[in-house]
């Protein structure tokens, strides 16, 4: 069998993390996925248009798959937003397939069709929500949070003070360090 090469073409681009702009909160959404025992977790991190920390939230999933619990993140940081009245949220997350089911729609068989629902319908109403992919460069904080909540009982716990150690992520993002990331052209 002939061999063939493949280029690539890509460049390297520099990834931070993006502020909201006036009057949003940006809420940065992730999930994690432990496969012994199977486990899954999400966290999120609420900041307003100067980057401080407003709250966060951790939430033990249980079992479920890393594309459910992703979608967990994104219903779990809505839920949290509207019961606290915010009025425009900027929703940040590092998977292009939630913000794609979102968005586009999917297919009445899809197995997180009732969780996509009650995203979808938490989305409607008097408030402006903003949904957006961003890469995992830029989404450094929710990343750890998610993974600190498997040191957490099963549920959701709301965190109104930064645990100490994101403490030099959330100063990172504020102060506008970038990290390299390939990106195909």
């Amino acid at each position: 069998m002939p061999y063939h090469k493949v280029q690539i073409h890509a460049r390297t681009a520099l990834i931070k993390w993006k502020f909201p702009p006036p009057n949003f909160l940006k809420c940065n959404v992730d999930g994690s996925l432990r496969t012994h025992p199977d486990r899954a977790a999400c966290g999120g991190v609420f900041r307003d248009a100067i980057g401080a920390w407003k709250f966060g939230f951790v939430r033990n999933v249980g079992n479920a798959t890393i594309n459910m619990t992703e979608l967990w993140g994104i219903y779990t940081a809505l839920s949290i937003a509207k019961n606290r009245g915010v009025e425009n949220i900027w929703l940040e997350t590092d998977s292009a397939i939630a913000v794609k089911l979102i968005t586009d729609g999917y297919p009445p068989t899809h197995p997180c069709k009732p969780l996509l629902a009650a995203i979808i319908n938490l989305m409607e109403g008097s408030w402006e929500v903003i949904l957006t992919h961003s890469y995992r460069e830029a989404n450094t904080v929710a990343d750890s949070l998610a993974n600190s909540a498997f040191n957490y009982p099963y549920g959701t716990h709301i965190l109104d003070s930064p645990p100490r150690e994101i403490l030099d992520l959330l100063k990172a993002d504020v102060t506008g360090v970038a990290y390299p990331r390939r990106i195909a052209l």
